[in-house]
């Protein structure tokens, strides 16, 4: 089915070589879960493992895989317990979704660098993703103003 739609299968395999634009724009939002709506929070949240699954369609893999993987399993399985002993899990719940979107930051990034198309690693893709994480740290530093309470 896929097969036969090229403009599909097209936008697909752009979308695997370059999934860190999407995910950097709804980390953005899990960044900031606190101060959105709460289903803004959820469909930023379900947004992630449905790139990963597209992912999958177009380059077969729902990501990458790193030496990072299973200390990062670990740590996302450590996760209900310390919501769970958490005093206040209410407070405890906007930063384990930032915990959640710095995987998938990570997982956009590995999956943007090791693709094949754009460059591939040692290209302009490279090149570009440096510039990317040089701008998009600054960008966020700058964010990070807005969302701080200072009184």
């Amino acid at each position: 089915m896929i097969q036969e739609n090229s403009r599909l299968l097209t936008f697909l395999t752009w979308l695997a070589d370059w999934q860190v634009v999407p995910v950097a724009a709804v980390s953005s939002i899990l960044i900031f879960s606190e101060r959105l709506p709460t289903a803004a929070v959820v469909l930023a949240l379900l947004t992630v493992p449905l790139l990963w699954w597209l992912h999958r369609i177009a380059r077969g893999c729902y990501f990458t895989s790193t030496p990072a993987d299973i200390p990062i399993l670990i740590l996302l399985a450590t996760l209900p317990v310390g919501l769970w002993a958490a005093a206040l899990p209410e407070l405890a719940v906007p930063h384990l979704i930032k915990y959640v979107a710095a995987v998938a930051l990570f997982y956009s990034l590995v999956n943007t660098l090791a693709s094949r198309g754009g460059g591939g690693r040692t290209g302009r893709k490279l090149e570009l993703a440096g510039w990317a994480v040089l701008i998009g740290t600054a960008l966020l530093a700058a964010l990070i103003l807005f969302g701080t309470a200072w009184g």
